[in-house]
């Protein structure tokens, strides 16, 4: 690793960040707070990485209201010095433009971002995974390795290894105010969900099982089980050659 500052009109680069030589960042890019950058990372133009998380601006926000002058302080120094956790982007990791990253979330090796992703604070990203194009995974979210991932993941959702979650996570919403603990559904190894399907609530999602495109669960189902409409409803379980195969790749990325 090398230590690089970039201070131009274009992008920035924290004094504070640690980047491979074999790197490669487009000059609009902005690596915020103690952040690493793994060797043969790709960084699309625009793309941020460790964003503040609320925390971090909730204490620049304090600092802006308490200083009658910033003095022509540049922009992104001032915010370079509130990002305090570490956001970690491993080895063969390509962001393609427009991706946010916030502070904290660690991104594992050879992961592919499409453009214009949001992935929040205190994410965990695994190996091989697949994030397409708009997603938005919001905070203290965990995907396993060699996933695909599109449509939303709402706070602390769980993916496991090889899954393909298509469709939208999203709280219940019981409480509906602000700062309030939802539940998060977790969806197993070698699940797949269908693109706009909803998975709503405290629900577990099976290891294996099968939810159609724009189904709506909002209970639990089994595993290698197969479930469509709205509200789901089961039409049958996964083939025996599809289970089995999915076996092997969720088996390959056991540590």
């Amino acid at each position: 690793m090398e230590e690089l500052t970039t201070k131009n009109s274009l992008g920035f680069i924290s004094p504070r960040a640690m980047i491979a030589k074999s790197a490669l960042c487009a000059p609009t890019v902005r690596v915020y707070g103690p952040a690493t950058i793994g060797s043969s990372v790709v960084l699309g133009p625009n793309v941020i990485i460790g964003h503040p998380s609320p925390s971090e601006q909730t204490q620049l926000k304090s600092h802006l209201q308490s200083t009658r002058s910033m003095g022509g302080s540049p922009y992104d120094e001032i915010i370079d010095s509130f990002v305090i956790a570490e956001t970690v982007i491993e080895e063969g990791v390509v962001i393609r433009s427009g991706t946010i990253v916030y502070s904290g979330t660690r991104i594992a090796k050879n992961a592919d971002i499409a453009h214009a992703c949001l992935i929040r604070e205190n994410c965990r990203i695994g190996r091989d995974t697949l994030v397409v194009t708009g997603t938005q995974i919001m905070a203290a979210v965990v995907v396993g390795h060699g996933c695909r991932i599109a449509g939303t993941l709402c706070n602390r959702t769980r993916v496991g290894n090889c899954a393909s979650m298509l469709g939208h996570a999203m709280h219940r919403y019981k409480v509906g105010v602000p700062g309030h603990i939802e539940p998060a559904p977790n969806i197993g190894d070698g699940a797949t969900i269908g693109r706009e399907a909803a998975i709503v609530g405290n629900v577990e999602i099976g290891n294996f099982a099968i939810v159609g495109a724009g189904a709506v669960v909002t209970k639990s189902i089994p595993a290698s089980t197969i479930w469509i409409g709205n509200p789901a409803t089961q039409a049958g379980v996964r083939k025996l050659e599809e289970y089995q195969e999915l076996v092997r790749k969720v088996n390959s990325y056991e540590d």
